[in-house]
């Protein structure tokens, strides 16, 4: 898969194992979710656009592509959702460097990865199995 758009982001979908959006069903609170990398805030719920309005912004500003990152996907107080992802670099026809998603697993399952409207989408799934209690 390419990311084809010239701004650093993808997208994560949190679904349930019916395939449902976890924010979209109000099963978590869009304003409590934050994407972690390193114990810095890389991400929200992109809550200003309607069509991505269910969905979590990941920024990749300052990706290393050679190591594969752990993000914590905090879903409220005492929950969250531990992500590696792989990256690979893509150089546009203008020679700007863009990251592409490779792979994303969740405690070693294989995670969905799609691309719609030029932004790449990884499904994650989320429950009891892949949810990690913080408190």
């Amino acid at each position: 898969m390419v990311f084809e758009n010239n701004v650093e982001v993808s997208f994560l979908e949190l679904l349930d194992d019916d395939e449902n959006n976890l924010i979209q069903n109000q099963t978590y609170n869009a304003q409590q979710i934050n994407l972690l990398l390193d114990g810095r805030s890389v991400g929200s719920v992109f809550s200003e656009d309607p069509v991505y309005k269910y969905l979590v912004a990941l920024f990749e500003e300052g990706v290393d592509t050679v190591d594969s990152p752990r993000y914590e996907l905090v879903l409220n107080d005492s929950q969250s959702v531990f992500l590696d992802m792989r990256f690979s670099t893509v150089v546009t026809d203008c020679d700007t460097k863009l990251h592409a998603i490779e792979s994303a697993r969740v405690k070693g399952e294989d995670q969905f990865l799609d691309v719609i409207n030029g932004y790449q989408i990884v499904g994650v799934t989320v429950n009891d199995s892949t949810i990690t209690k913080t408190k």
